[in-house]
């Protein structure tokens, strides 16, 4: 990490008014709510739905008056356009059909109501208009709900009128009472995040779909107002006066909402600003920088030309939306104060139960890189790093030269301190090997191809063009790599991925009726998908039936197809006899086992004295009663049969036989 000491301010101070104000939130214009007001020329008589109003208001008046019109004129009696209206506990935003005299059978009205009251405070209003029943309003970042009115059956805004700010309706014009800032009109709906990110921000006049825009920037002496949108012309002043704003407003922001536990950490700018203790619910959070502050105060130490504001944006206005703030990256706070208009105060190292908007004086750090980027030594080389920025160092191991010489990797740092300011960086120093390469030999799809890159070093390939690559199938390719001193050159061989042109399967599986069968399917990267709907790998089947299945591959789709059946898997119904009488008179003279035609099996007998005295496999054998062509006396002998049924399980019987003579 690499820092630099310097304080930062939130929000600006006040500033002479008569002079154009650029910095910060800069000039507001301030309303009487008698008859002043801002004609912005006919610039929006074509306009057509959707639109959004985006405007920052601090309004006095206790009844609805009008912050913005599209298309009025001081004879008009019908609605026409677009109006957004702001009391000090309602906002509301209308379109006219062009009927009618100012009735509400010529508008639609979206409004929004409040119980508590908002007078003196500055507030954010974005008005989202897409048609008759689709209007938004959203009040500091935050939809609000609210009921429409008016029977109005269309949009017209053809009336030959001017476009107002600060001036309600022609025969009867409601003057607004307060102060408006950075005034926006966009020719589209914008989200939610649009709306929250232009919040605290400048005007951006590059921004695209910005119809019309305002900073009212200008010095009180001048008599126009610069049009920042891409139609229409400068707005003309017609009594408003120019104010110091204190909107919260900056050149730059970033936000976060949906608070969780009342704490939330925003950072910019390498600065981490931590909030805690929020009273719930807090909605939102925003942190806008200010640049080239020129309130900032001057001493000793780093001062930084830049500040930073925090709003906490919230649509309850019964409480002050307190919090405490502590600032991250060893940073401590150093003055504090409430308003603009006050004078700074001596802070602790952190500030508690402060509402809102606040400002603050920091002392904070700030990113300084003097050091060369990290780097690799080549083979062992040695490197010299050398600084070039003026001032005095220090290195971690006290040396005190602009050089050093570093041959071995690790991480060194070196502080620069010039006029009193210090600043810490470091640097990274690896070995090189080419483990960095984005890939060595690799196989694709015959029509595809694949990318060779390597961001932060430099290719070159055989044919003298550099940058990076596509590479196809079925080709060896040669480039050089070169990352700072260190250079290799690598040969990268691209096969082509040959598809399997089936699965393998079995034609046909059987398995045992009131079983299973268990098919694996081989382990291709690909999608699966069954006959019956299944994207398995592995299926347990126990229905007889066809079946297919088919891998889609980035390269191919492969299927197959099988045919799946049942069977009856018990064994034979064996007989076996307990004795014979082997003394040929043609009856009862031989053993034998009957039903094992067809059946894989093994018999043996044997004595009393385990001696084996006849074995057979074959089906049609029997037993004479005699071993090798000698009868065998009278007795008792034991025999064992060994057979595998239809599962293909090996079964066992065993028994005793008598040899009567």
């Amino acid at each position: 990490m690499k820092y630099l000491l310097h304080s930062l301010i939130f929000l600006a101070c006040s500033v002479a008014i008569s002079a154009q104000n650029n910095v910060g939130p800069g000039n507001a214009l301030s309303f009487d709510g008698t008859n002043d007001w801002v004609d912005l020329g006919p610039s929006l008589q074509s306009m057509t739905l959707p639109v959004t109003i985006s405007v920052w208001v601090k309004p006095n008046n206790t009844t609805q008056k009008s912050v913005f019109v599209s298309n009025k004129s001081v004879t008009q009696t019908t609605y026409h356009g677009v109006w957004l209206n702001v009391a000090n506990d309602r906002v509301n935003v209308s379109i006219g059909d062009g009927s009618g005299g100012h009735s509400a059978n010529s508008r639609r009205t979206y409004l929004v109501n409040y119980p508590s009251n908002f007078s003196g405070e500055w507030i954010h209003i974005a008005a989202v208009v897409s048609g008759l029943n689709n209007m938004e309003i959203y009040v500091n970042g935050i939809v609000q709900p609210g009921a429409y009115s008016g029977s109005g059956s269309t949009f017209a805004n053809n009336f030959n009128g001017n476009a107002w700010i600060g001036k309600g309706q022609g025969d009867n014009p409601n003057f607004f009472n307060g102060e408006i800032d950075e005034f926006s009109l966009w020719d589209r709906a914008l989200t939610v995040n649009e709306i929250r990110d232009l919040m605290c921000r400048k005007i951006d006049p590059n921004a695209p779909d910005l119809l019309i825009a305002y900073d009212f920037n200008e010095a009180n002496t001048s008599n126009s107002f610069n049009n920042l949108g891409s139609i229409g012309q400068n707005g003309v002043r017609n009594g408003a006066n120019t104010v110091a704003s204190e909107a919260p407003v900056g050149d730059s922001s970033v936000h976060a909402y949906t608070i969780v536990s009342q704490a939330v950490s925003l950072s910019m700018s390498g600065d981490l600003f931590q909030l805690t203790d929020l009273q719930a619910p807090t909605e939102g959070v925003h942190l806008y920088k200010i640049l080239n502050d020129n309130s900032i105060p001057t001493g000793s130490g780093c001062v930084d030309d830049d500040s930073y504001g925090i709003f906490i944006a919230d649509d309850d206005f019964s409480n002050n939306d307190d919090y405490d703030l502590a600032i991250g990256n060893s940073g401590s706070l150093a003055y504090t104060r409430t308003s603009i208009l006050n004078n700074w105060q001596t802070s602790g190292p952190v500030a508690t139960g402060h509402s809102y908007h606040n400002q603050y004086v920091l002392e904070a750090s700030q990113m300084l890189d003097f050091l060369p980027g990290d780097t690799t030594l080549c083979q062992g080389q040695p490197i010299t790093i050398t600084i070039t920025e003026p001032g005095s160092y220090v290195w971690d191991d006290g040396s005190t030269s602009a050089s050093r010489t570093i041959s071995t990797t690790g991480t060194y740092w070196a502080t620069l301190t010039v006029g009193g300011c210090s600043s810490t960086d470091t640097i990274e120093v690896t070995a090189y090997n080419d483990a960095f390469l984005p890939f060595t030999d690799t196989a694709i799809c015959a029509t595809d191809s694949i990318l060779f890159e390597a961001p932060g070093a430099v290719l070159m390939w055989p044919d003298g063009s550099g940058g990076p690559r596509y590479l196809f199938p079925g080709n060896t390719y040669v480039v050089s790599v070169e990352s700072g001193a260190c250079q290799l050159t690598a040969n990268i061989q691209v096969a082509t991925l040959q598809p399997p042109s089936d699965l393998d399967l079995e034609d046909e599986y059987v398995f045992c009726e009131g079983q299973s069968l268990e098919v694996t399917l081989p382990p291709l990267a690909g999608t699966i998908t069954w006959n019956d709907g299944s994207t398995a790998i592995n299926r347990t089947l126990r229905d007889e039936g066809i079946y297919w299945v088919e891998i889609t591959t980035s390269c191919s789709v492969v299927s197959d197809t099988f045919v799946v059946r049942s069977e009856s898997c018990e064994g034979p119904n064996l007989f076996i006899p307990n004795a014979f009488t082997p003394n040929a008179d043609g009856l009862n003279d031989e053993f034998f086992i009957g039903n094992l035609q067809g059946v894989d099996f093994s018999l043996m007998i044997y004595s009393r004295w385990g001696q084996v005295v006849f074995q057979t496999s074959n089906a049609q054998v029997a037993w004479d009663g005699t071993i090798d062509g000698y009868p065998l006396p009278e007795g008792v002998y034991s025999y064992r049969i060994d057979y595998y049924d239809a599962r293909g399980d090996v079964q066992t019987r065993s028994g005793l036989i008598t040899l009567i003579r």
